[in-house]
């Protein structure tokens, strides 16, 4: 006897696709909308990851934004905001180094957010010694 397909009502992501009314909602309005810079509703994500105090602020995400911005145009680290929480960082002169700097609010901890660094490309030293400058020239 051959199997049947699994209806899409009958799973777990059918029941949570449904709209008050327990009708099934169309694809594209169950997607999310990608998210515009300019949108004052996007908060920053919520992570766990390791800090320290030299990473963390009580201030307004988009002050810690412009701060970073304000440094990387300090230390001449060439940069560009992904999204609204997201800097993008490339320094070529040090064998192409990349990394990300994201603003994230802290779990738990109300009215904290961290800095989160990430290194996409380049070496761990030139990473390391270009992420505590940049920790440094920040103000937090």
């Amino acid at each position: 006897m051959p199997r049947q397909p699994r209806k899409r009502h009958n799973t777990i992501v059918g029941i949570f696709l449904r709209n008050k009314d327990g009708q099934p909602v169309p694809p594209s309005a169950a997607t999310p909308a990608v998210e515009t810079s300019n949108d004052s509703s996007v908060k920053p994500r919520s992570l766990r990851f390791t800090f320290n105090s030299n990473s963390t602020s009580t201030k307004q995400p988009d002050e810690i934004v412009r701060n970073v911005l304000h440094a990387c145009k300090t230390l001449n680290i060439s940069h560009k905001l992904v999204t609204r929480y997201l800097i993008e960082c490339n320094i070529p002169d040090k064998e192409d180094l990349k990394f990300e700097v994201e603003i994230c609010k802290l779990p738990r901890l109300n009215n904290m957010h961290g800095l989160k660094f990430k290194r996409l490309s380049g070496t761990t030293s030139d990473y390391k010694d270009i992420c505590e400058k940049l920790l440094s020239t920040v103000e937090l």
